[in-house]
């Protein structure tokens, strides 16, 4: 079983370098924490590869110019998962 401190702390970095704007990465991983508290490994592991990809889709979105996703190259990591913005419906 991996150590769970370990698990969020990796989960964490991986979600990190997708993240585009590197600012308030404390407040990041409190509200990390936050977000896959009540989740067993797997699930985190699930929840971690769903939320990069969200990120990386919302960031080549913006590329092309698009503004569906206006402002999300400046929201901090913290709004982001404290908001649940991961489950926007796109």
């Amino acid at each position: 079983k991996i150590d769970r401190e370990k698990l969020e702390l990796d989960s964490f970095e991986y979600w990190w370098k997708a993240w585009h704007k590197k600012q308030g990465k404390k407040k990041a991983f409190a509200a990390w924490k936050k977000t896959i508290k009540s989740k067993d490994t797997e699930k985190v592991r699930e929840l971690t590869n769903h939320i990069v990809e969200d990120v990386k889709f919302r960031i080549a979105d913006l590329e092309t110019g698009s503004d569906k996703f206006l402002g999300f190259d400046r929201m901090l990591a913290a709004s982001y998962l404290n908001g649940e913005c991961y489950n926007d419906d796109i």
